[in-house]
């Protein structure tokens, strides 16, 4: 996604909603798993910190979770920013 910055507005134009229609993949699960591989410790151990947290809440859930597309911030430095987990209803990775 990050490589795609690096095109000329027009094509941004066309790829962008590609990218986004394909934004299953960085649903919220798949972020947190990802960020307890991240090589800098401290996104190590914030990833578990969220699926330790995620999985509380997932205790009093009482309704079947949804899986929705999470809006992508193009403009994100970092796989953990890609999309605003508080806009998101978080449930625990299937571990």
């Amino acid at each position: 996604m990050q490589s795609s910055r690096y095109l000329p507005e027009d094509s941004r134009n066309i790829v962008d909603p590609v990218i986004e229609r394909n934004g299953f993949f960085v649903h919220p699960e798949h972020l947190m798993l990802a960020m307890t591989q991240h090589n800098r410790r401290h996104i190590r151990e914030l990833g578990l910190l969220r699926i330790l947290k995620v999985r509380q809440l997932d205790q009093e859930r009482t309704t079947i979770r949804t899986f929705l597309k999470s809006k992508l911030n193009f403009k994100a430095q970092d796989h953990s920013k890609l999309i605003n987990r508080m806009d998101c209803d978080l449930s625990s990775p299937p571990l």
